[in-house]
């Protein structure tokens, strides 16, 4: 669905819902539980893959406290593959709500909730910020205690009062640190705004690192037999582009001219090198059309072609990442590959990747970053000179160290 039509109804029908809830709930009180009767947890994050990565250490504090039997997680079924991924929930305790029309969308909503309360859901955590839909699950869901983010005294996103363990939002906090924070607020007892504790910084050494099968290696290698580049990875220094041609959020994207800029330059310091092209189906034509400035051996476009699985077993087998704020940045985080990530509209020390190994671009403009979670993303910007204020430059230097360092092993 269209992010502008789901901002647009999550508005205009989700405000009052979660009214009408937050009143009934007046009237007909959800059920109370001790935190320490706690026995099984769901969260409720249906959207963005590349964020799920980043509740990986909320998910794994409460694996911790209530085993991973009794930990799991709502989301979209176009999702589902990054989970099954990360690995850390059981493929029976994902609940998976198919959004591909509204009818399907409304189902799958009510079998999700029926579900957490035939299982008897003791709390819930909302990972989403400020979405009234995930609000309205939690309201729903029957469980004892559920956290969520809730405004305060801030102006907007009306939630309702529909979480009894209310998080304060805080921009100096990671995502991660304040997905922690929500899952933590679940032991909290009889402090608003929740939580009055520290939130260890230093999440990436908690993240599960990806190891490739054989099976996964052998699926990469197929493709590229299939498109004439079976010996693409045996280059001497190999680097994907992830230039987001079709971002659906266009002002996060880095103009695909300072890609093929950037491209150009490292060819001309390292002719050998090969640079892998990643994206959407939808990107494809973009992709060619980049592409045909490059002789055939230097650019092996595999746009539209790579399963998610696929795409992370690449991530494992080349020198480096250049990619806007997007999900394949959190996605080869499961990975050892250095990520050189470019940052514009939106704050990296919120959404910067859980990796050692990330490198982050941002020029720090006085109007940067303009989207927020208070905004839902949205911006009068029509002109990202946040992203543009990146040089190709800045990060060929970046990458030429990599390769140095590559060399010198």
């Amino acid at each position: 669905m269209n992010s502008d039509v789901s901002r647009w109804i999550d508005r205009w029908f989700g405000i009052p819902l979660c009214g009408a809830l937050t009143l009934l709930h007046q009237f007909l009180p959800p059920r109370q539980i001790p935190p320490d009767q706690v026995r099984r947890l769901a969260f409720v994050k249906p959207a963005e893959q590349g964020a799920t990565v980043l509740a990986v250490p909320a998910l794994q504090a409460a694996i911790k406290r209530l085993g991973k039997e009794n930990v799991f997680f709502l989301c979209f079924q176009k999702n589902a593959d990054i989970m099954r991924i990360v690995g850390v929930i059981p493929d029976q305790n994902l609940i998976l709500i198919d959004d591909r029309s509204p009818y399907t969308l409304a189902r799958d909503t009510f079998r999700a909730v029926a579900f957490l309360r035939n299982k008897k859901i003791d709390a819930v955590v909302d990972l989403e910020f400020f979405s009234r839909y995930t609000a309205l699950i939690c309201g729903l869901s029957g469980a004892g205690i559920r956290a969520g983010l809730h405004r305060f005294q801030a102006e907007g996103c009306y939630r309702g009062n529909l979480f009894n363990r209310p998080v304060l939002f805080n921009p100096f906090l990671s995502t991660a640190q304040m997905y922690r924070a929500l899952t933590e607020s679940i032991w909290n007892t009889d402090t608003v705004p929740c939580l009055k504790k520290h939130i260890d910084s230093d999440d990436a050494s908690e993240l599960p690192k990806f190891i490739p099968s054989p099976d996964d290696t052998e699926s990469l290698t197929r493709i590229l037999r299939e498109i004439g580049r079976e010996h693409a990875l045996d280059s001497s220094f190999r680097v994907v582009l992830n230039p987001k041609f079709g971002d659906e959020l266009p002002m996060r994207a880095w103009p695909a001219a300072r890609y093929e800029q950037l491209a150009g330059q490292l060819l001309e310091k390292i002719p050998d090198a090969c640079i892998f092209l990643v994206g959407l189906p939808h990107e494809q034509e973009a992709a060619a059309r980049f592409t045909s400035l490059f002789s055939a051996p230097q650019v092996c476009d595999l746009t539209g072609r790579l399963t998610l699985r696929q795409l992370v077993t690449l991530f494992c087998n080349v020198d480096a990442l250049v990619t806007s704020d997007s999900g394949p940045a959190h996605f080869a985080a499961l990975t050892p590959v250095p990520i050189l990530a470019l940052f514009g509209p939106e704050a990296p020390r919120l959404f910067a990747p859980l990796s050692p190994n990330v490198t982050v671009f941002h020029a720090e403009l006085a109007c940067s970053p303009c989207f927020s979670p208070w905004n839902q993303r949205t911006s009068t910007c029509r002109d990202n000179q946040c992203m543009k204020a990146i040089s190709p430059d800045a990060v060929l230097r970046e990458l030429l160290n990599i390769y140095q360092s590559k060399t010198m092993a």
